[in-house]
Protein backbone atom coordinates (compact mmCIF):
# COMPACT_ATOMS: atom_id res chain seq x y z
CA UNK A 1 0.00 0.00 0.00
CA UNK A 2 1.26 3.49 -0.75
CA UNK A 3 0.62 6.78 1.00
CA UNK A 4 -1.93 9.01 -0.73
CA UNK A 5 -1.33 11.95 1.65
CA UNK A 6 1.82 13.20 3.37
CA UNK A 7 0.48 12.17 6.79
CA UNK A 8 -0.25 8.66 5.60
CA UNK A 9 3.50 8.04 5.19
CA UNK A 10 3.73 8.10 9.01
CA UNK A 11 0.62 5.92 9.39
CA UNK A 12 2.17 3.30 7.11
CA UNK A 13 5.56 3.63 8.83
CA UNK A 14 4.03 3.01 12.25
CA UNK A 15 2.07 0.01 11.00
CA UNK A 16 5.02 -1.60 9.19
CA UNK A 17 7.44 -1.03 12.07
CA UNK A 18 5.07 -2.46 14.65
CA UNK A 19 4.52 -5.50 12.41
CA UNK A 20 8.28 -5.91 11.97
CA UNK A 21 8.00 -5.58 8.17
CA UNK A 22 11.32 -4.09 7.08
CA UNK A 23 10.48 -4.51 3.38
CA UNK A 24 7.32 -2.40 3.75
CA UNK A 25 9.33 0.22 5.67
CA UNK A 26 11.97 0.46 2.94
CA UNK A 27 9.25 1.04 0.34
CA UNK A 28 8.34 4.29 2.13
CA UNK A 29 11.66 5.93 1.17
CA UNK A 30 12.95 7.48 -2.04
CA UNK A 31 16.02 5.78 -3.55
CA UNK A 32 18.41 8.52 -2.29
CA UNK A 33 16.51 9.37 0.91
CA UNK A 34 18.27 10.35 4.13
CA UNK A 35 17.49 8.81 7.53
CA UNK A 36 18.86 9.76 10.96
CA UNK A 37 18.77 6.55 13.05
CA UNK A 38 20.41 8.28 16.04
CA UNK A 39 21.36 11.90 16.70
CA UNK A 40 24.59 12.60 14.83
CA UNK A 41 24.26 9.52 12.59
CA UNK A 42 23.06 9.79 9.00
CA UNK A 43 22.43 7.04 6.47
CA UNK A 44 21.54 7.62 2.85
CA UNK A 45 19.96 5.42 0.24
CA UNK A 46 17.13 2.93 0.45
CA UNK A 47 19.42 -0.08 1.10
CA UNK A 48 21.29 1.62 3.95
CA UNK A 49 18.01 2.82 5.44
CA UNK A 50 16.58 -0.70 5.21
CA UNK A 51 19.55 -2.10 7.16
CA UNK A 52 19.24 0.63 9.78
CA UNK A 53 15.51 -0.03 10.19
CA UNK A 54 16.19 -3.78 10.43
CA UNK A 55 18.30 -3.00 13.50
CA UNK A 56 15.38 -1.03 14.97
CA UNK A 57 13.03 -3.96 14.38
CA UNK A 58 15.55 -6.42 15.83
CA UNK A 59 15.36 -4.46 19.10
CA UNK A 60 11.66 -5.29 19.34
CA UNK A 61 10.77 -1.64 18.88
CA UNK A 62 7.13 -0.58 19.06
CA UNK A 63 6.21 3.01 18.23
CA UNK A 64 3.26 5.38 18.18
CA UNK A 65 3.55 8.38 15.83
CA UNK A 66 1.39 11.47 15.92
CA UNK A 67 1.64 14.06 13.15
CA UNK A 68 1.12 17.39 14.90
CA UNK A 69 1.61 19.71 11.91
CA UNK A 70 1.98 19.52 8.13
CA UNK A 71 3.01 22.17 5.63
CA UNK A 72 2.68 21.44 1.91
CA UNK A 73 4.28 23.36 -0.96
CA UNK A 74 3.54 21.76 -4.32
CA UNK A 75 4.94 18.25 -4.35
CA UNK A 76 6.89 18.62 -1.07
CA UNK A 77 5.63 18.50 2.49
CA UNK A 78 7.22 18.86 5.89
CA UNK A 79 5.75 16.79 8.71
CA UNK A 80 6.27 17.41 12.40
CA UNK A 81 5.54 14.33 14.44
CA UNK A 82 5.81 13.44 18.08
CA UNK A 83 6.60 9.80 18.68
CA UNK A 84 7.00 7.45 21.60
CA UNK A 85 7.49 3.76 22.17
CA UNK A 86 9.62 1.03 23.63
CA UNK A 87 12.56 -1.16 22.61
CA UNK A 88 14.70 -3.83 24.25
CA UNK A 89 18.35 -3.30 25.08
CA UNK A 90 20.91 -6.05 24.44
CA UNK A 91 20.57 -7.25 28.03
CA UNK A 92 16.80 -7.63 27.59
CA UNK A 93 15.77 -4.52 29.52
CA UNK A 94 12.88 -2.50 28.11
CA UNK A 95 13.65 1.14 27.44
CA UNK A 96 11.27 4.00 26.77
CA UNK A 97 11.80 6.00 23.59
CA UNK A 98 10.44 9.40 22.57
CA UNK A 99 11.25 12.16 20.17
CA UNK A 100 10.02 15.01 18.02
CA UNK A 101 10.62 14.31 14.35
CA UNK A 102 10.85 16.47 11.30
CA UNK A 103 10.29 14.73 7.99
CA UNK A 104 10.33 15.83 4.37
CA UNK A 105 8.10 13.81 2.06
CA UNK A 106 7.69 14.21 -1.69
CA UNK A 107 4.85 13.39 -4.03
CA UNK A 108 5.93 10.83 -6.60
CA UNK A 109 4.91 10.73 -10.28
CA UNK A 110 2.30 8.04 -9.45
CA UNK A 111 0.70 10.33 -6.83
CA UNK A 112 2.07 8.49 -3.78
CA UNK A 113 4.19 10.16 -1.10
CA UNK A 114 7.63 8.96 0.11
CA UNK A 115 10.21 10.08 2.65
CA UNK A 116 13.04 12.20 1.22
CA UNK A 117 14.42 13.04 4.69
CA UNK A 118 13.42 11.34 7.94
CA UNK A 119 14.93 12.77 11.12
CA UNK A 120 13.22 11.30 14.20
CA UNK A 121 15.27 13.62 16.44
CA UNK A 122 15.10 16.78 14.32
CA UNK A 123 13.11 18.83 16.82
CA UNK A 124 14.85 17.71 20.01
Amino acid sequence: MSATTPEEVDVLFERALNLGDVDALALLYEEDAVFVPLPGQVVQGKNAIRESLKNVIDMGTSLKLEVVRTHIAGDTAVLYNDWSGTARTRDGTDMVLAGKAIEIVRKQPDGSWLFAIDDPYGRG
